[in-house]
């Protein structure tokens, strides 16, 4: 049967017209112009991975390599074998995961325990009340799910409110100081808007979330996915799409030694043989691979290489992550333990010294602070100390409060209702050293412990010299504009003594930071209905209060220079990078500002600079691809755009262009395998994705595999899109299907 079908433009094509042009991203690629002859690429089917076939036996889904990865090792393929999970584990070593079902680090990620939840009720009570006036969330247990849901005012006449909750899937956090919640839209994981304070026995607002608003949209990106689970299959190019039924949760067993299914295969086959196969051991790993293992969430990991989950035990972090340099600690997420340890004199002096020093990752929380603190007298001698003098002798042991004082994280931070100050989570710090100060709190406490007139008055000398300490640091702080750093001393000063001005310094920070955050929600919305001049002042208030935020910055450029004023917009553009070097988003705007001009060349060599800090993305790629193809380098541009589709394979403006180039360059076969590829990537979850590939069936005359495609694709389709239906029906129409 053959049916005449039009092929010029294809269809992948006209669903890109439909699209919404954002302001200052989307450029389209001109191939009707001076087009270079390019010699042929390698065919995809070259490289599609020879992994093993999925088993049936109910283990995890095995790892998926990206598009055109580098081939398994061939010493150790086992590290790309498939997750099996801790309760496979505790098969044969059950007394271990016994006690490691009990640290933190399984706990990082767990289906909700009602009995817990229930307890919380009781401490905290059902609702939490916020600033705004009629805004509040319940918390509930009805038919075994608790449950979350908001009630605000919609500002109907009456009194109308809009009601919004979900049940609770999934918890994050080991117990010691928060504990947060998430939910599932069919595969798509979002946090949940209120959290349990666990030392203070309360709900609040969840980091981040600023208080009296109805939100339970937050998507949950990879990265944080990968800290708090052991793996997930997560789907490329997409913010927060999960294979969630083959999730492992928490930070488990495998999160060390690998994936275990060819491990537990070769022991159930040889259950003879006492040393381990096919599995990574930690304690046969160098000093730095070791490292590795605990930087994968405690270090400024966040710029990654590679697909998610992609790291095994025993690689070099580097070829995964680009690791900031963040010379402001009050930023680390995780306080960067990893770096700082390094940092140390410890560390330097040592040829051995790693994390498990002090921390053994397989004991229960209480008993692994318990070596923790006792790891100092490994190397040291208590009597070494220079301070061991001076130090009444129940101090004279411990090490840990004077070299390793705790510090607030500061830039995990609640927006409270009351705005009163709430510490939350503190950790030690890991640059192990002479501490003055913390040797001073610590002889403040136990000269405050003592019931003597002389120990009582130097513990109110101590205390005062402290404060006034705290009081000159977050002066410095606040001049610096490190206005999280400020509020950090402040709450440590406030543990000190009461100090009302103190209080009301730290009030006006964290309402500075509420102001901050509120301007830059209220400049996006305002870009997003083009009303320009009214988004120019949001930024402009941001960059008068807080002259070091980039992102301000940035959006103010770009504002600036479509509106005109392309002068003061290229200085705001040349800050970001100034402040934030780090950061491929300044350079990315520059270069995005020369594309516009015509500059190729100053172009590409900011978004080469912008792909030097961010090598895994798109948008970035993308770019580079469209400057190489306009400056007559059509193979380092279809490099570039293969390598965006690899990251994003669901992104139909970098399809169509690679489409339309490889069928100008008949290379209809390539074309097809690359959408393919890509289809195969995002599981058949994007039915633009199908449509398209069914138009390039038809274009190689393989009418039979379109019309399986498009059924595929009215499946895959939403009944929110009419059109795209429409479109399928009307193709199948013409390939003779009945509706």
């Amino acid at each position: 049967m053959s049916h005449k079908y039009p092929r010029t433009i294809l269809t992948i094509s006209a669903i890109i017209l439909t699209l919404a042009v954002t302001f200052g991203w989307i450029m389209s690629v001109e191939f009707r112009e001076n087009r270079p002859v390019a010699e042929p690429g390698p065919r995809l089917s070259d490289l599609v991975d020879q992994s093993r076939p999925p088993r049936q036996d109910g283990r995890g889904e095995p790892f998926v390599p990206a598009m055109d990865s580098e081939p398994e090792s061939e010493s150790e393929p086992w590290l790309r074998g498939r997750y099996v999970g801790a309760e496979v584990c505790g098969d044969c070593h059950e007394e271990r995961v016994d006690d490691f079902i009990h640290t933190s680090h399984f706990h990082t990620s767990r289906l909700p325990d009602l009995s817990s939840l229930e307890t919380h009720l009781v401490k905290a009570g059902e609702l939490l009340e916020t600033r705004e006036s009629g805004t509040r969330f319940a918390m509930s247990i009805t038919d075994g799910q608790f449950r979350q849901t908001g009630i605000q005012k919609d500002g109907v006449a009456g009194g109308g409110e809009r009601v919004e909750g979900f049940d609770v899937d999934l918890v994050y956090g080991a117990g010691d100081f928060d504990e947060d919640y998430f939910y599932w839209d069919e595969n798509r994981l979002f946090q949940m808007p209120v959290v349990y304070q666990n030392g203070l026995q309360c709900w609040t607002n969840a980091p981040g979330y600023m208080d009296g608003r109805v939100e339970f949209r937050r998507p949950v990106a990879p990265r944080c996915v990968e800290c708090h689970a052991t793996w997930v299959n997560h789907i490329p190019g997409t913010m927060n799409t999960y294979q969630r039924e083959k999730m492992v949760l928490g930070v488990s067993c495998e999160k060390c030694h690998g994936p275990g299914e060819f491990h537990v295969d070769y022991h159930r086959e040889h259950p003879d043989t006492q040393q381990p196969s096919s599995i990574a051991m930690p304690a046969d790993m160098s000093r730095s691979q070791q490292m590795d293992l605990c930087a994968q969430c405690h270090s400024n990991a966040n710029k990654r290489r590679t697909p998610p989950f992609s790291y095994r035990p025993g690689d070099p972090l580097e070829d995964h992550f680009r690791i900031d340099l963040n010379n402001h600690p009050e930023e680390d997420h995780t306080s960067n333990q990893h770096r700082y340890l390094q940092e140390s004199t410890c560390y330097q002096a040592s040829e051995t010294m790693t994390c498990v020093t002090c921390h053994d990752p397989h004991l229960p929380t209480k008993m692994a602070r318990t070596l923790a603190r006792e790891s100092c007298n490994q190397c040291h001698e208590p009597k070494d100390c220079g301070e061991h003098v001076r130090l009444p002798k129940d101090l004279q042991s411990k090490c840990v409060d004077c070299h390793m004082p705790y510090e607030y994280v500061n830039n995990i931070t609640f927006d409270l209702a009351d705005d009163q100050y709430v510490p939350i989570i503190q950790r030690h710090d890991h640059r192990i050293a002479v501490n003055q100060e913390a040797s001073d709190l610590t002889h403040l406490r136990w000269l405050e412990s003592q019931l003597d007139d002389e120990s009582k008055q130097q513990a109110a000398e101590l205390r005062q010299r402290l404060v006034e300490q705290k009081r000159n640091e977050a002066d410095g702080y606040e001049q610096e504009d490190r206005f999280l750093a400020a509020a950090g001393v402040l709450r440590e000063l406030l543990l000190l003594e009461e100090d009302e001005a103190a209080k009301s310094r730290l009030k006006s920070l964290l309402q500075t930071r509420r102001e901050l955050d509120q301007k830059m929600a209220e400049g996006i919305r305002l870009i997003g209905e083009r009303d320009y001049d009214a988004a120019i002042q949001q930024f402009e208030f941001v960059v008068a209060k807080k002259p070091v935020h980039a992102a301000a910055h940035g959006k103010l450029g770009l504002l600036l220079i479509e509106t005109g004023r392309e002068a003061e917009g290229i200085e705001h553009l040349e800050k970001v990078s100034e402040i934030d070097p780090d950061n491929g988003y300044g350079h990315a705007l520059l270069g995005y500002l020369y594309l516009t001009k015509n500059d190729l060349q100053t172009s590409r060599e900011y978004y080469l600079r912008a792909e030097a800090c961010e090598p895994y993305n798109a948008k970035i790629k993308r770019y580079l691809g469209q400057i190489a193809f306009r400056q007559g380098q059509s193979e380092d541009a279809e490099s570039y755009w293969r390598s965006a589709l690899k990251i994003e394979p669901q992104n139909l403006e970098v399809l169509s262009t690679m489409v339309n180039y490889l069928t100008e360059k008949q290379r209809r076969v390539d074309a097809v395998l690359l959408v393919e590829k890509c289809v195969e990537r995002t599981q058949g979850t994007e039915p633009q994705l199908l449509v398209g590939l069914a138009d390039l069936y038809l274009l190689v005359g393989r009418e039979d595999r379109a019309v399986e495609t498009l059924r595929e694709a009215k499946i895959a389709t939403s009944q929110d899109n009419p059109q795209l239906l429409q479109t399928i029906h009307q193709m199948l129409q013409r390939l003779g299907e009945a509706p």
